[in-house]
């Protein structure tokens, strides 16, 4: 298949694949075009596409019966929409730009679905409403997260490899986020104090690994009123955080109860409120100095 560059009319025949269910297509660097018209595919159930880099142009516009659709590696796929009614299952990773409408733009049906991108600039709402997004390797986040493109059904949100350029004027995650990973993310002044000011009511657990700030001496106040919830903290490997404050106000639940730091070289001060911790973890951090608990 590697010196296939279109698929149309000489593929289907005279057929429109009644019974079709299932269909994949793997491993075809020099595929340009997908030529289809019309329902060629009335009860295909699963659609997998794959390192299909070169791709571009036309999917089958409805998919009435599709239930799994998985695209990985097609990153020139530039579709305006695919009508998906009944998908429960989804995965895109590497995908150019793909729209994904069900009926009445309800995607509440979904049962899992998995969303990587990698350039944020393009988009200006998600292609469906993904219960774990990857957002990777991309300079302009602060465009998703001013814009509260990601207010939707997200439980699952990493943030990977990325650089803040800018004050984010507000943080507009999904109230539904229940894990949110920071990992290897450069210039973090700009994202962190103000996502410790972001109302994430389900919010379980929160890690925050590599990356780092632009110097040696910023420090992080967290009141866990904000976050009653969360039960798993880490931080790990985060360069230029000296001064770090969890704090309990009068009133507040809090849920916490396995706080991690490792690895954090700059860290010289550790503000607590009054926590009920089972695990609390203190490795790599050669220059801590004070560890205060305030009642």
């Amino acid at each position: 298949m590697a010196r296939v560059e279109h698929v149309g009319s000489e593929f289907y025949g005279t057929a429109s694949f009644q019974s079709l269910e299932t269909l994949s297509f793997k491993e075809m660097p020099n595929w340009e075009k997908w030529l289809c018209c019309g329902e060629l595919f009335p009860h295909l159930q699963k659609l997998f596409m794959q390192d299909c880099p070169k791709l571009t142009g036309k999917l089958p516009e409805h998919l009435l019966s599709l239930e799994e659709l998985q695209i990985y590696g097609c990153p020139r796929l530039l579709v305006a929409s695919v009508t998906v009614p009944a998908i429960r299952k989804l995965t895109m990773v590497d995908f150019g730009k793909l729209q994904l409408q069900m009926l009445d733009y309800d995607f509440t049906a979904l049962e899992t679905s998995n969303i990587e991108i990698s350039d944020v600039a393009q988009w200006k709402q998600l292609p469906g409403a993904p219960h774990q997004l990857s957002i990777r390797g991309c300079d302009s986040v602060e465009s998703l997260l001013d814009e509260e493109i990601l207010q939707t059904n997200i439980h699952d949100l990493e943030i990977d490899d990325c650089s803040f350029s800018r004050s984010l004027q507000k943080v507009g995650l999904p109230t539904t986020l229940k894990l949110l990973t920071i990992s290897s993310c450069s210039k973090l002044e700009f994202l962190l104090p103000e996502l410790f000011r972001c109302h994430l009511p389900v919010l379980e657990r929160l890690r925050i690994v590599h990356g780092g700030f632009t110097d040696d001496s910023h420090s992080l106040s967290l009141s866990l009123g904000i976050f009653p919830k969360l039960s798993y903290f880490l931080i790990k490997g985060l360069n230029g955080l000296a001064k770090l404050s969890i704090l309990i106000s009068e009133g507040d639940l809090t849920s916490l109860r396995q706080f991690n730091l490792s690895n954090i070289p700059n860290l010289e001060t550790i503000e607590l409120g009054p926590l009920v911790l089972e695990n609390f973890v203190i490795r790599g951090c050669s220059k801590l100095r004070s560890l205060v608990e305030r009642e």
